[in-house]
């Protein structure tokens, strides 16, 4: 951090007013998105299959990663986990040749 231009203006954990959040987030995606998308799929399975299998094929590997990351029994062992809580902090920084507000900046006598 010495060696940027930068200094810290402030750092502030924000977990607290973050979690409703992401908990909101999670049953969103747990109680709706997922059950919608799943009797999407069906329908669309029933109605075009060949179509359903070729892009299911194509996409699986990415179906598979996003139904891991947000599968109910891996958030059930992340919580469980001994590790830390997930924890957010908001941080920011100003350059340290930034002008302040109300205050001009030095002017250089020329060399000629």
């Amino acid at each position: 951090m010495k060696r940027t231009p930068f200094v810290l203006v402030k750092d502030e954990d924000i977990t607290r007013r973050v979690s409703p959040n992401m908990e909101l987030v999670n049953d969103l995606l747990m109680n709706r998105i997922k059950p919608a998308t799943l009797s999407i799929g069906r329908y669309v399975e029933g109605r075009h299959p060949l179509l359903t299998r070729l892009a299911l094929g194509l996409l699986r590997k990415k179906l598979d990663k996003l139904n891991h990351k947000y599968s109910p029994v891996t958030a059930a062992r992340k919580s469980s986990s001994v590790t830390r809580p997930t924890a957010f902090s908001c941080t920011a920084f100003r350059s340290r040749f930034a002008v302040q507000p109300g205050v001009l900046p030095k002017r250089r006598k020329s060399k000629c």
